[in-house]
């Protein structure tokens, strides 16, 4: 058998062990220093408004109002959905009394849907659901009010307003004497509450 020989530094080569692979946790430590996340950068500030935007704002609010006015004058369909212009001078009143009622019509136009009439000493306010407007809010100033009867046998209040409803149009002509507005009270404990206070300042018939 032949036996090979090698030199010594060959042979303290060959009894070298061989070199330890990094730990997986160095690695990872050296590569979370190139592979860190990005900073968000930071939102940039809110503007303020320049007095330009202020008047622009100003302005469209003022145009909103004068909208609203425009509608409530003309009976147009507004947020309260008011038929007539309120009267400043008893807007703030307290109400004298109030009714739950039934069998709203507006014409030719009915709901069944209940509601609550109060009365005011200038006026009567009530919901009337409209097919297509919602809820219109029913501001029924007595000096518009005409032939105002209560049937104490259905125990339904009824009256003729003389000025045109815009949002009735197709419904109520107030230059027909036969269209008319009425509701009916569900109790008559409400109703003889309701038609004593009406009486104190309107003419009203009774049937």
């Amino acid at each position: 058998m032949k036996l090979k020989a090698y030199s010594r530094s060959e042979a303290n080569r060959r009894r070298t062990p061989p070199p330890k692979k990094p730990q997986v946790d160095t690695i990872n430590d050296v590569l979370s220093q190139y592979l860190q996340p990005a900073k968000k950068p930071p939102p940039p500030p809110v503007p303020e408004l320049s007095a330009y935007d202020e008047k622009l704002a100003q302005s469209f609010q003022n145009l909103d109002q004068v909208d609203l006015m425009i509608r409530q004058t003309f009976g147009l369909s507004t947020s309260s959905s008011s038929t007539f212009l309120p009267d400043s001078s008893s807007s703030t009143a307290a109400a004298s009394a109030k009714a739950s009622c039934r069998g709203l019509r507006v014409g030719s136009l009915t709901s069944p849907l209940s509601s609550i009439v109060s009365i005011y000493p200038d006026r009567l306010e009530y919901n009337f659901p409209h097919p297509h407007e919602g809820a219109v809010r029913m501001l029924m100033y007595f000096r518009d009010l005409s032939e105002i009867r209560y049937d104490a046998k259905d125990m339904e209040l009824s009256y003729h307003a003389n000025r045109p409803l815009a949002v009735f149009l197709g419904f109520y002509d107030a230059a027909d004497r036969k269209h008319r507005l009425s509701l009916k009270f569900c109790t008559t404990v409400e109703a003889d509450v309701v038609i004593a206070a009406v009486r104190k300042v309107t003419m009203i018939r009774v049937m």
